[in-house]
């Protein structure tokens, strides 16, 4: 997700934050004959500089100016992701329309991410005529664009990552590695996208199988609701264009 070009950048295995490094600082040390700990603070000082740049897309201005940059004293850089960034790019997820493009390629998907995906689009369906939650276009719920996305993560912004289930928490990673793993391949290969819908219908197994979305507060099961809505939405990215049609029915 804060993966680029020019930084590369390695998520940390914490799963109360979302939190990346970067060790380009150290990389530089000898070409430039300057510690690594004082070419980090220039860098995070220039990267602050970078968050106040209002010429970006809405969506990475939104998520840059929610990262906490630093400079550690062994010379790695940390990126912080806060919860007002972590839930802008969730409802972003929650936003993506679904087409029916896919349909007209023959070869399918494995049967666990058919599985997965059918089910995340039943819970919808089932929420939505529970009247939790709404359809941007009801006459055409095919697209699952949901109405009041952000509302679903409130609790998120509330309490932030730590505040939630610990289930709640490994999904949101999930569909974070999902994310820059997609952008790190080189082309969209379908054996790489594969692997990464694989691991992420793993994920909401173990999800739902602790997270129920009909259990829990009101704004608990918002939440969940916008997880599996997220989910689904990265499973068509990575299925669709690649692999076959994805089935909404079970």
């Amino acid at each position: 997700m804060l993966c680029h070009q020019e930084i590369p950048l390695k998520k940390v295995n914490q799963i109360e934050t979302v939190t990346y490094v970067s060790a380009i600082a150290r990389r530089w040390e000898k070409p430039l004959q300057q510690p690594a700990d004082e070419i980090a603070r220039c860098l995070a000082d220039v990267l602050k500089v970078a968050q106040r740049d209002r010429q970006r897309d809405p969506l990475l201005q939104s998520l840059w100016a929610s990262v906490q940059i630093q400079a550690a004293a062994s010379g790695w850089l940390q990126f912080s992701l806060l919860a007002p960034g972590l839930s802008a790019w969730l409802v972003s997820l929650n936003q993506i329309p679904l087409q029916p493009d896919c349909d007209r390629i023959a070869r399918r998907p494995p049967w666990q991410i058919q599985y997965v995906y059918g089910r995340c689009c039943s819970l919808l369906r089932r929420a939505a005529q529970q009247q939790q939650i709404s359809f941007c276009h009801p006459q055409s719920a095919a697209s699952y664009q949901l109405q009041a996305a952000p509302d679903l993560f409130w609790q998120l912004r509330q309490v932030g990552l730590s505040g939630l289930a610990t289930g709640e928490r490994a999904l949101i990673h999930a569909l974070i590695d999902a994310a820059d793993g997609y952008e790190q391949l080189s082309h969209a290969l379908a054996a790489g996208c594969l692997k990464l819908a694989y691991a992420l219908s793993q994920a909401f197994e173990l999800f739902y199988a602790a997270c129920s979305p009909w259990a829990g507060t009101p704004e608990q099961r918002q939440l969940r609701l916008g997880l599996i809505r997220a989910v689904q939405a990265m499973l068509y990215r990575l299925s669709c264009p690649h692999l076959g049609a994805l089935s909404s029915h079970l």
